[in-house]
């Protein structure tokens, strides 16, 4: 019973850390959905453990893989002619995969899984966005006129027909509706129309690009 302990300990953590990075880019599954899907996965393989000698057990295992690929189906989003929210609907997928390991015991795996998933999120996404599509991250102060009033704001930007992308955002005075956004430009892009497209949203009321707009992917 300890080791089943330890199992569940060990996935919340790992899951955790997943999801903080996707919290932190501001995605739909974040750090509380991946921590919850890993710790799911953990539960169901623990669980197969203990009845196994009855039964087709392997089904439980099944029904966890393409019951996920149905919670991730939830956060792509198809936006004229393009799709988002692919690598968050596979984060889920391969974190119930990770999470299953945990909980057969194969702890030197799911270190090694983790660590290769991490890297993944982190060295492809440069290689991605600085070798392939060619874009630079540019830093823009918004101020809307309530504060609820941000997902709104979130959900127009990825309607806007000016390629914007967030990759982050914060709160930067949350008492006077100010929010810190890193956003993802192609390189061709001019940053003054940034502003332009930005003013299309109704709720926002101001846009400020500072002088050290640029980010280092």
């Amino acid at each position: 019973m300890t080791e089943s302990f330890l199992k569940i300990i060990l996935s919340i953590i790992l899951g955790g850390i997943i999801g903080f990075e996707r919290e932190l880019k501001g995605k739909p599954a974040g750090l509380i959905t991946l921590t919850l899907v890993c710790l799911g996965a953990t539960m169901i393989a623990i669980l197969q453990g203990f009845i196994q000698p009855v039964g087709d057990v392997t089904r439980l295992s099944a029904q966890v893989i393409s019951g996920v690929g149905f919670i991730g189906g939830g956060t792509i989003i198809h936006n004229k002619g393009s799709v988002q929210g692919l690598t968050t609907a596979a984060l889920l997928w391969i974190n119930a995969c990770l999470g299953l390991i945990i909980g057969y015991g194969m702890f030197k795996l799911a270190l090694f899984c983790f660590t290769c998933i991490i890297g993944i999120l982190i060295i492809m996404k440069y290689v991605e966005e600085k070798f392939i599509y060619n874009r630079k991250k540019v830093r823009v102060i918004i101020k809307i006129g309530r504060k609820e009033e941000f997902f709104e704001v979130k959900k127009s930007i990825l309607n806007l027909n000016y390629p914007l992308k967030i990759s982050k955002y914060k709160w930067s005075n949350y008492n006077h509706g100010l929010i810190d956004c890193i956003f993802s430009i192609d390189d061709k892009s001019e940053i003054s129309n940034i502003e332009s497209e930005l003013f299309k949203i109704v709720e926002i009321k101001e846009v400020y690009i500072p002088r050290n707009r640029y980010y280092k992917i």
